[in-house]
């Protein structure tokens, strides 16, 4: 999205006003004409979208995609089990969650905070979500999770398990037919 907005800005200025969008909003540019409105809008919505794509990637709270890229790395590069992995990203995910809520909160007080609401709601759906993820973690029912219940994630059979590592028993169909007899296979 950012891409089309920096095409509607480069297109509205003619590449006049350089390649990339200034930070300030000038007022003569706004009431100028047409072009000077959807130069200063897809300036700004190029700038919001670029730090929307910085916050979504690289906070690493579970449900935003900075969460599941630090879960998917703890199952894959640290070869820690799923049910590990969940703990660890939601309590990473709440407490990260609670100092956004609090600094929206301290913003609100202070007047400092700027978009702090949005903050302090952002804060709020990840909280909630990660302690539905702990909650899940917690009774090992991680069997049906969009994540962490994926068949790649799961621990392959080494024959001396009774359970599948998500709090059931492994299914009938996953389980390993036992060879009793050589003519059967024939």
């Amino acid at each position: 999205m950012a891409c089309i907005w920096w095409g509607v800005y480069e297109a509205v200025t003619e590449g006049n006003e350089g390649v990339w969008p200034g930070w300030v909003i000038y007022l003569d540019v706004l009431s100028d004409s047409v072009a000077g409105f959807f130069q200063i809008l897809s300036g700004e919505a190029f700038y919001m979208n670029l730090i929307l794509l910085c916050f979504n990637l690289l906070i690493p709270a579970y449900p935003l995609d900075g969460g599941r890229i630090f879960s998917a790395s703890l199952i894959l590069y640290f070869r820690l089990s799923p049910l590990k992995a969940a703990k660890i990203s939601a309590g990473t995910a709440l407490f990260l969650s609670t100092g956004m809520m609090l600094y929206a909160i301290y913003g609100f007080f202070t007047g400092t905070g700027g978009s702090g609401l949005l903050l302090g709601l952002v804060g709020a759906f990840v909280f909630s979500s990660s302690y539905e993820l702990w909650g899940l973690a917690k009774r090992n029912q991680l069997t049906n999770h969009p994540i962490f219940g994926r068949e790649c994630y799961r621990p392959s059979g080494d024959g001396g398990s009774t359970t599948d590592g998500y709090g059931g028993a492994q299914a009938e169909d996953d389980a390993v037919p036992a060879q009793t007899d050589s003519a059967v296979l024939a």
